[in-house]
């Protein structure tokens, strides 16, 4: 095997090296001046990534497109202030005062103000003194044509001893407690 000087020597010279015959004085003496190992010529390119800036992008045209999706901007509003303020620069024509803008938001506050106290009216429940009774359903309205059956008497009403009423809700909670229990002893009893 020996080797191919003549592809060595094409290697050699498209990639810009030097070729060195095999006398070992000429070899010592190109290693002691240094040119032997000699760094390339930098030629080298720093590749850094693209996609930190493509995100960045990214997201400024994400808030621009909201933007011009959600704000409305009306040309002939923008085109007269525009105007004003480029007249304003110039020395035209003197600042207009901001009172007039003032009043014409409280006004409208009012407006909306009473237009949602009227809308709460509207739905507002006021009853009177009768109490409401739920309306029936439909496996206890009657038929048509037919009568509704009575209905029954309503519970009596407990009144309340004179001395629960300066008692306090513990005492009150105990008492019905008690009536309670006896109720179910009571029925117990009677079966």
């Amino acid at each position: 095997m020996e080797s191919n000087p003549s592809l060595l020597l094409r290697i050699s010279t498209a990639a810009g090296g030097k070729m060195y015959t095999d006398d070992p004085d000429e070899l010592a003496k190109q290693a002691s001046s240094g040119d032997l190992y000699r760094m390339p010529p930098v030629q080298s390119k720093s590749l850094q990534n693209v996609w930190y800036w493509l995100l960045l992008l990214t997201g400024v045209g994400l808030f621009f497109d909201v933007a011009v999706r959600r704000i409305a901007v009306d040309p002939a509003e923008a085109a007269a202030l525009v105007t004003t303020k480029w007249e304003l620069l110039r020395g035209i024509r003197a600042e207009e005062p901001k009172v007039v803008m003032l009043d014409r938001l409280k006004s409208r506050k009012e407006q909306v103000a009473e237009s949602l106290e009227k809308g709460k009216a509207a739905r507002r429940f006021e009853g009177g003194d009768a109490p409401v009774q739920a309306p029936p359903s439909a496996a206890e309205a009657p038929a048509p044509g037919t009568r509704p059956p009575p209905r029954p008497p309503s519970a009596p009403k407990v009144a309340p001893d004179a001395e629960g009423q300066a008692a306090d809700y513990a005492s009150r909670l105990l008492r019905a407690k008690r009536r309670a229990m006896q109720e179910r002893d009571k029925d117990k009893d009677q079966k």
